[in-house]
């Protein structure tokens, strides 16, 4: 039986063989002398109190242990079988439609048991992953990475009897077990950080890194176990669903997924990919205040229109060049030049992993495209802050701005009337766009923003006591 000869790789003593269930005249029996109806696994009953989550949640975790666990499966790694064919398991496509079919099945979980931000953040952190880690990913199918290894490596799976046993490996499902030994880790650690016991799961990394030098690991846990937080909350939300289940299951299977899902975006955020951050608005509303605000506190870099327009006609950001609208320095094909010139700054900062904020009116639908078109394909995340403001805070605006030396906008009351009887308004997913209406001090509307980009960008409590243990309502 497949499940015994996969299972004997780890624990060859645990599992003894496959016995018949037979019916005959006396009813059904193991091992009877009837004719079989099933086949059953014969294995040795194993300690529950020596179970490594019942060790992990009474504190009792023996001492060289998760060392012990750490030498066990790097070895068992090393010695698993691996080739072309099981490489695939690991290839860029493959993770990917395993994270489509995911999405695909998670989405009627959104709103009741799965936050839409929450949702809109994995979809998009996953989505730029997935561009960023692509060469990564096939270089490490190229070495050997991809192994047929266990894939249900949690620590209700681990039994810390000499010698050591880890047991009940995925059998049902090659896709599913071969991958990036990465992946099959991320497993433990994530059952480990799910259990509030990251100090474990920093260990056992340490250890493994220290037993294989893979030291490209740390890259690519956060990838994998916002995955394996993903499937196992799904399952628990599955679990909330069962009729068979009392009332108090059910609820505790709702609060497991629920905990399981910030966990995920805890492991989004520990890798988050670049931000690309387009604030846009009329003029006067206080873009570049909010702009700069944001880099500083986000350590982003700054690209404003105001400035690229002005460098490149070789003009200093603080020199006037008033003109009507659409005329001079802000004549259409100027303006086009200028979006090109942000773009091709920003795509430079995003490929070299930095952060930026773009401060520019974006007020026509192609501005904000090109910002989509470079997020895409420098693998960042995209969210665009729309400032707007009444006419009368405005007004002060810009009257205060006329005489503010070091102001780089040449927007007056004309220009900004024209700006609003041309605005395209933002048709934008409610993650990928907030709205802040600008406070009557700079530091209040720079508060509000910052607050909704926080709402959109770390979804993910720390781990609290009371959570720990979540995911475990479903031991199979």
């Amino acid at each position: 039986m497949l499940r015994v000869r996969l299972n004997r790789r780890l624990s060859p003593e645990l599992y003894l063989g496959v016995v018949p269930i037979t019916e005959g005249p006396d009813g059904i029996r193991i091992g009877g002398s009837g004719p079989a109806i099933e086949y059953a696994v014969h294995m040795r009953r194993l300690p529950e109190d020596r179970m490594m989550d019942v060790l992990v949640r009474a504190g009792t975790l023996p001492e060289g242990a998760i060392g012990a666990l750490a030498t066990r499966l790097a070895d068992f790694h090393g010695q698993a079988a691996t080739g072309e064919e099981i490489s695939g398991f690991g290839s860029p496509a493959t993770i990917e439609s395993l994270w489509k079919e995911h999405f695909d099945q998670t989405q009627r979980l959104v709103g009741r048991v799965l936050e839409p931000f929450q949702d809109a953040f994995l979809r998009a952190t996953v989505q730029a992953w997935l561009v960023r880690k692509n060469p990564l990913l096939r270089r490490r199918a190229l070495e050997g990475r991809i192994r047929d290894g266990h894939g249900d490596l949690r620590c209700c799976s681990v039994c810390f009897i000499e010698p050591l046993q880890i047991f009940d490996c995925l059998e049902f499902s090659r896709r599913l077990r071969c991958g990036d030994v990465a992946s099959d880790i991320s497993f433990l650690l994530m059952d480990l950080a799910s259990l509030c016991r990251q100090d474990l799961a920093e260990a056992f990394l340490r250890h493994y890194i220290e037993r294989t030098g893979d030291q490209e690991l740390p890259q690519l846990v956060p990838f994998y176990g916002c995955y394996r937080a993903c499937v196992r909350a799904k399952v628990n939300a599955l679990s909330a669903e069962d009729a068979e289940a009392t009332a108090a299951e059910r609820a505790r299977s709702l609060r497991d997924a629920q905990g399981l899902f910030s966990l995920a975006c805890r492991y989004a955020n520990e890798d988050r990919p670049p931000v690309l951050i387009v604030v846009c608005g009329l003029s006067g509303v206080g873009k570049s205040t909010v702009s700069q605000s944001l880099g500083r506190t986000l350590s982003a870099t700054v690209v404003s229109t105001d400035v690229v327009r002005k460098e490149l006609h070789g003009l200093q950001p603080t020199e006037r060049r008033a003109a009507g609208y659409g005329e001079g320095l802000y004549a259409p094909d100027v303006t086009r030049r200028t979006y090109a010139g942000i773009a091709l700054r920003a795509e430079r900062l995003l490929q070299a992993g930095k952060s930026v904020v773009l401060d520019g009116t974006f007020a026509h639908s192609w501005q904000r495209e090109l910002a989509a078109i470079i997020a895409k394909r420098s693998g960042a995340l995209l969210l665009y802050l729309e400032i707007t403001a009444p006419d009368s805070i405005i007004r002060e605006h810009l009257r205060a701005r006329a005489s503010d030396p070091s102001a780089a906008s040449d927007a007056d009351w004309s220009i900004y009337l024209a700006q609003k009887a041309q605005w395209e308004a933002l048709q934008l997913p409610e993650w990928t766009h907030a709205s802040v209406c600008a406070s009557e001090t700079p530091e209040g509307t720079t508060s509000d923003a910052l607050a909704a980009l926080q709402r959109r960008l770390n979804w993910a409590p720390p781990c609290r006591e009371q959570d720990a243990g979540i995911g475990h309502s479903v031991r199979s």
